[in-house]
C-alpha cells in the first residue's frame, strides 16, 4: 500500500528513510508478535522456549541477553534488523508454522517498501541484489552446485563473501573483503580442479583452465581476475592503506567467480558424475 501511494502522488523515498520504514514495519509486524506485549503465539511455547528464542536472536547480534534485548537492537540498524530477521527465521525451526510465517512477513515487507532497498530474500537468509538473471545464474546457482561436503572450502569463503556484500551497505570498507573472499572460493575451487592442494590460484592457472576445457582467452581473463584480487588481498603497509573497490566492481567480480564456478563444477560434473 505504501508503494503504490507514493507513486501514486509520486513523492519519491530516500534510501534511508525507506529502511527506516522498514525497520518499523519489522517491529510492528514480526518482532512484536514474539517479543512484544502481544506474546508468543506458538501453542505449547512456554516463557523459558520465548526466552531462549529471543537469547539465540540477541547472541547471533554479539550483543547481550536481555528481555527486550531483540527489539532494542533490531531497531538499532537496518543491518541489524535484518540479521535479526535472519536469526529469528533460522531459530524458529521447532515451530514451522511461525517459521512461515517469519519467511513471509520478510517477504511482504520488501514488496511493500517506497523504494528498492537494494536486498533480496533467498527463503534462509538476505542477499545484496543485483541484476536478478544474474544473480539466480551467477551466485544462487552456484551456492546450489557447492552444497555437497566435497566443496566445503569453496562454500565457506564465497558465502563469507556474500555476507560481506551485505555488511558493506553500512560499511563501504568491507567491498575489498568480498574481493579477497571469492578470490579465495576460486582459489580453492582450482585446488579441487588440479588435485594440488599445495599450489595457489597463479600457480594453478594454466592447469585449472586446461582441466575445465576453457580457451587460451579465458587464461587471459583468469590473470587478469588474479591480479585485480591480489591487489585488495595483500596487506598494505600502515602508510597506504588498503584499496576499496567500487561496488559496482564488486559486483561483477563475484559474478565473474560465479562464471568460473560454474565452468569448473560443469567439468567435475563430467568427469565424475557420482561425486558432483
Amino acid at each position: 500500500m505504501a508503494r503504490d501511494f507514493h507513486d501514486r502522488f509520486q513523492l519519491p523515498i530516500a534510501s534511508d528513510e525507506a529502511r527506516r520504514r522498514f525497520i518499523n514495519r519489522a517491529l510492528n509486524d514480526v518482532f512484536s508478535r514474539f517479543f512484544g506485549v502481544e506474546g508468543f503465539f506458538v501453542q505449547g511455547v512456554d516463557f523459558l522456549d520465548r526466552a531462549k528464542l529471543e537469547s539465540n536472536v540477541v547472541s547471533s547480534l554479539g550483543e547481550v541477553y536481555l528481555t527486550g534485548a531483540a527489539v532494542a537492537h533490531a531497531s538499532k540498524s537496518f543491518l541489524n534488523c535484518l540479521l535479526a530477521l535472519e536469526s529469528l527465521h533460522h531459530h524458529l525451526g521447532p515451530w514451522p508454522q511461525e517459521k512461515k510465517f517469519v519467511a513471509n512477513a520478510i517477504e511482504r515487507l520488501l514488496s511493500e517498501s517506497e523504494t528498492d532497498l537494494g536486498v533480496s530474500w533467498d527463503g534462509q537468509a538476505f542477499r545484496l541484489s543485483g541484476a536478478a538473471e544474474l544473480d539466480q545464474a551467477l551466485v544462487n546457482e552456484p551456492l546450489r552446485w557447492i552444497r555437497p561436503q566435497r566443496y566445503e572450502t569453496v562454500r565457506a569463503p564465497f558465502t563469507k563473501g556474500l555476507q560481506h556484500y551485505l555488511e558493506s551497505i553500512q560499511d563501504p570498507a568491507k567491498l575489498a573483503d568480498v574481493v579477497t573472499d571469492a578470490y579465495e572460493a576460486m582459489e580453492a575451487m582450482a585446488k579441487i580442479v588440479t588435485r594440488r592442494p599445495q599450489k595457489d590460484l597463479s600457480a594453478n592457472a594454466e592447469l585449472f583452465i586446461s582441466k575445465i576445457g576453457a580457451s587460451e582467452a579465458y587464461k587471459k581473463i583468469l590473470k587478469e581476475y588474479i591480479s585485480y584480487a591480489q591487489s585488495f588481498r595483500h596487506a598494505a603497509p600502515q602508510e597506504s592503506p588498503r584499496p576499496t573497490p567500487v561496488r559496482r566492481e564488486t559486483e561483477s567480480f563475484l559474478y565473474l567467480t560465479g562464471i568460473f564456478l560454474r565452468l569448473a563444477i560443469q567439468h567435475l560434473e563430467a568427469e565424475e558424475p557420482s561425486a558432483a
